[in-house]
């Protein structure tokens, strides 16, 4: 499947995870977005497509340790990088660099650092481009592989 294709399917799949937490598909805890994540990672690996485990604070997976636990623990699969995700959890380029091997794709936004009262309509609707904002976006943008799939 084209790189393209692949990130549009899991920006799909991450925007149906934010809106659909009353679904029993949705991890509930750390074992079983280990469990859901190797199940739904096999099942995409059929049609060449790696699956992406994203974290944030509405999330199941609410931090980068766990995002990166959880891919380790289920042994397939990759870790997302949603800039803004990482930032609004109190996380920098250091961190994202700890498990930079597991990230496969990376959500490319900028902001200012201050977060904004309403975040979920910050993180929907209220993204500058990379550059536009107080992001450490090079920093980022360094300890990330030459594979890695970019959305802006």
């Amino acid at each position: 499947m084209p790189r393209i294709l692949t990130a549009i399917f899991m920006t799909c799949l991450l925007a149906a995870t934010a809106v659909a937490a009353d679904k029993s598909w949705v991890a509930k805890s750390n074992e079983h977005a280990q469990v859901v994540l190797a199940a739904f990672a096999e099942l995409a690996e059929g049609y060449g497509i790696t699956a992406g485990l994203d974290f944030y604070h509405f999330a199941g997976v609410r931090d980068i340790v766990t995002a990166e636990r959880t891919v380790r623990a289920a042994g397939r699969g990759s870790r997302v990088l949603d800039v803004l995700h990482l930032i609004r959890g109190g996380h920098g380029a250091r961190d994202a660099a700890a498990a930079a091997d597991l990230v496969g794709y990376a959500q490319l936004s900028d902001g200012p650092l201050a977060a904004p009262a309403d975040r979920w309509h910050e993180c929907v609707v209220e993204r500058d481009l990379p550059g536009d904002g107080e992001f450490p976006m090079a920093e980022i943008l360094r300890m990330l592989g030459d594979d890695v799939v970019f959305e802006v």
